[in-house]
């Protein structure tokens, strides 16, 4: 029994993997143990100004905040607007690294420079190079932390996959629903 339940498992977390899809626990310190469940944010929504309004990260705040309170409530916690007993915050961290198994020769990134740009199309450029495709992956940390006393409670990540660096709104709200949705699954439930 056990040994289905642990090849499940690692299938499970294969085909996350395969999707670009990651989820873990980094810090579990009694979360449900505590008996606590109200919860405010522990900073202050970002307010955007000029072009700033432009920028991924304020628009994504407030979707990010909208996702994370709906997944909190499934799970039984409670958002209040003023000092919850629980005190919830999120990083947001964008990793950009090299597709593929060839390296990136500095080289190849000086001669790119001085061919200009379309170089990789152009014949007449001095030095045909490759250049390798980038994977850009978007982490969602969340902290929990007990507004008493401020010690952490709780962390987990979610961490996907994406194609467009600055996605429209409609594409940046899916990445948020399916970054809660996952950490959702990992949140230990209130009172559990």
């Amino acid at each position: 029994m056990i040994g289905r339940a642990l090849a499940a498992a690692l299938v499970l977390s294969g085909l996350l993997a395969c999707s670009g899809q990651q989820t873990q626990v980094d810090e579990d310190r009694g979360l449900a143990a505590s008996g606590l469940s109200s919860f405010s944010w522990r900073s202050t929504p970002l307010q955007a100004t000029g072009r700033q309004q432009q920028s991924l990260i304020f628009r994504a705040d407030p979707l990010i905040r909208q996702a994370l309170e709906q997944s909190f409530a499934r799970r039984g916690y409670q958002p209040v607007a003023a000092r919850g007993q629980l005190q919830v915050d999120y990083r947001v961290m964008r990793l950009s690294e090299p597709a593929g198994d060839g390296p990136l020769l500095p080289r190849d990134q000086l001669e790119q420079g001085w061919d200009g740009p379309g170089a990789i199309d152009n014949p007449t450029a001095f030095y045909n190079h490759p250049t390798l495709a980038t994977v850009e992956t978007v982490t969602l940390l969340v902290t929990v932390f007990d507004a008493a006393n401020g010690t952490l409670l709780w962390q987990g990540r979610s961490s996907q996959r994406v194609d467009d660096l600055e996605p429209r709104d409609t594409e940046l709200a899916r990445l948020i629903r399916q970054l809660s949705q996952q950490l959702e699954r990992i949140v230990p439930a209130a009172g559990g």
